[in-house]
């Protein structure tokens, strides 16, 4: 059996992956963390300090622009390695989320999963920033790409670590994005994702986005 041999074949996958998706009036958030290099040393508090924040704003909506008030409730989810499920359940999982959070790695490839206007932030270490690579694909799905980088000058760095041994090196690391920082983003982005979605139910394609946490 040969999967993903066209276009036809991704979309139709997305199609089924969307169409078996149910909400429920839960806004989803998922951390897919790695083992191993480029791993969310701090996962823990990055999911505390999202589901604190989404939380206090839901509870304080009243059906203004923050997107929130359409949900009864957050559920915030960290899986510790997509690496070891298969293919099938790695699209699942980002086709169910509204907000996804992870390292940059091969298994950015699953934005191709993501519906419309769900809101990705991709975290990436020191030195090694590529926002053009797995970010296009969500973009292409109609998804809001976004970035994490523990620097102002990220493409500065990255062209100062261009050898191959500093690139190595750049992309062995451990990672700990500021956890206030991405729950900060994580507020605005479900307010990116609404107004999307009023944009698409209006026929508009949502611009693309980069913005850093």
């Amino acid at each position: 059996m040969k999967w993903l041999m066209s276009e036809s074949d991704a979309s139709e996958l997305q199609q089924r992956l969307h169409r078996n998706h149910t909400a429920g009036g839960v806004l989803r958030v998922g951390i897919a963390n790695r083992r191993g290099s480029r791993n969310l040393s701090n996962v823990d508090a990055v999911a505390a300090a999202l589901s604190s924040a989404l939380r206090s704003v839901q509870a304080s909506s009243r059906g203004g622009g923050d997107g929130l008030q359409h949900f009864m409730r957050v559920d915030v989810n960290v899986v510790a390695d997509l690496g070891g499920w298969t293919f099938l359940e790695q699209a699942t999982w980002v086709s169910a989320q509204m907000l996804v959070v992870m390292p940059h790695g091969a298994g950015s490839v699953n934005y191709l999963f993501a519906r419309p206007c769900t809101a990705i932030l991709e975290v990436y270490p020191f030195g090694y920033y590529l926002p053009g690579e797995y970010l296009n694909l969500a973009r292409a799905v109609g998804a809001l790409g976004y970035t994490a980088y523990p620097g102002d000058t990220p493409y500065n760095d990255t062209d100062r670590h261009s050898s191959p041994a500093a690139r190595y090196q750049a992309r062995s690391v451990s990672l700990a994005p500021d956890p206030a920082r991405v729950a900060e983003w994580a507020v605005e982005a479900v307010a990116a994702s609404a107004q999307c979605r009023r944009h698409q139910s209006q026929g508009a394609r949502a611009p693309p986005r980069e913005a850093f946490a």
